[in-house]
Order: C-alpha cells, then structure tokens, then sequence
C-alpha cells in the first residue's frame, strides 16, 4: 500500500494540486496532513485526490469552525482528527502531530511503527530503534523545495521504503 504524508501546505494552491497529483498518478490509496493547512477552502483541492485523507492542525489552526463543517460534509473521505492523529494501516500503527518534540516524545514511546510530523518545513527521518520518524518537509515551499513523503507498506505492516517526492515550481504560463 502506498501512503503520502505531507505538511505545511499553508494554502499553497498550486502546489497542494501538483502533490495530489503525483500522488494519485503514483496510487496513493491514504493520505496523511501533518498540519498547517489552514483555510477550509484546501478541502477542495484534497477533493481531487482518489484515496482518503486524514488531517490534524498545526499551530496555524485557521478557521476551525468552518474546517470541522467542510470536514463533515466529505466524512467519507476525509477524517479530521484534532491535534493528534493515529491510523493503522496493515496492522501498522501511525501517529502523526505537528509539533517534532512532541512526535520525538511519541516515537520514544514504542507504541508506533511510524511517527510523521510538520513545523519545521524540513525533511526529516530518523530510526528510533524500531521506530521511524518522519517529517515530509513543507509543500509550501518556503524553506526549501516544496514535497512530500511517499511511504511504501508492505502486506506485512512493515515499511518497505520511504521517498521524497519535490514539487517543481510551476509559473503562471504552466511553464516549469
């Protein structure tokens, strides 16, 4: 199964659209938003993508009010989960938060295979001794070249291989 972990969007249109599509021409079946989405309008553009999305806050929370409505009105595709999220995935637990002392806390722990997180607009990955910690860098693209994470799970619930994916800039003339 293929999962994309992404963060940081702040409301970058054009390169939220260009990671959803990399990601549904790659067969990304669960999306993960590590925070910082900020404007409910970002929904429709995460209309586009073919799997689920599940979405926590960051620490630039937006409108709340109006996000938790356009949350429920696509709560067959999308799950918001507060400031904390967990899935499973193949029997693979996942827990991602926006903030990294937090998420390095939550990796310590052991109680998860994987651990994404946002905030510093920055790739990361660390092996936490059984643990893999995971920031997907920013699709905004403010600190460094706009991407996201594509994490490959085997049938096993194990992680088969983690990539960075980068966004090339786009213009308005479509040039890149």
């Amino acid at each position: 199964m293929r999962l994309a972990v992404i963060s940081d969007s702040h409301d970058h249109v054009w390169n939220t659209r260009k990671a959803i599509e990399q990601a549904n021409r790659l067969g990304v079946q669960l999306m993960i938003h590590c925070g910082d989405m900020v404007s409910p309008f970002m929904l429709e553009e995460f209309d586009r993508f073919n799997g689920r999305l599940h979405l926590i806050l960051g620490n630039n929370p937006g409108d709340q009010i109006l996000l938790m409505k356009s949350v429920l009105s696509r709560s067959d595709r999308v799950e918001f989960h507060g400031c904390f999220g967990r899935v499973e995935v193949l029997g693979m637990s996942i827990a991602f938060i926006h903030d990294p002392l937090e998420a390095g806390h939550i990796a310590r722990s052991g109680d998860f295979r994987l651990v994404c997180f946002g905030h510093t607009h920055r790739w990361f990955m660390e092996d936490m001794g059984g643990t893999l910690l995971l920031n997907p860098g920013e699709i905004l693209g403010r600190k460094e070249q706009p991407g996201w994470a594509l994490v490959e799970i085997s049938d096993a619930g194990n992680v088969d291989d983690i990539r960075p994916f980068r966004i090339e800039h786009i213009f308005v003339d479509g040039s890149v």
